[in-house]
């Protein structure tokens, strides 16, 4: 018959196989559970990038659209005076062109023979 050392010997080995397999199995659960840990904060770190990359475009397009906003005022305040200006051009213009004919009628009254009483 089989030795009891033997017996025990052979049921410490498949204790021992038996404990480094769920040992072995244990590391890759953990193993796996903290690359996940790793993966989520690297996801987390991502977003949190992203989130002040897309917060700091969004103020950017506010501040732009503000100063868009401001331009367009000014450009229609400048439309505005410029229309003026063209009104009182064209003003001005016709007074010139109504004071030429008046010298040019009183020049071709002045060429005239003028008889003078006696």
């Amino acid at each position: 018959m089989i030795d009891t050392s033997v017996i025990v010997a052979i049921l410490a080995a498949i204790a021992a196989t038996v404990g480094a397999f769920f040992t072995y199995r244990s590391s890759i659960r953990a193993t796996t559970v903290d690359a996940r840990k790793v993966d989520q904060e690297a996801y987390d770190q991502s977003v949190k990038f992203y989130q002040r990359q897309l917060d700091d475009a969004n103020r950017q397009i506010d501040r732009i659209t503000l100063q868009m906003d401001r331009l367009n005022v000014q450009l229609e305040k400048e439309q505005d005076v410029s229309n003026t200006l063209r009104k009182h051009v064209g003003i001005l213009q016709n007074q010139v062109e109504t004071l030429n004919d008046t010298i040019k009628d009183l020049r071709e009254q002045l060429k005239k023979p003028q008889a003078f009483p006696a």
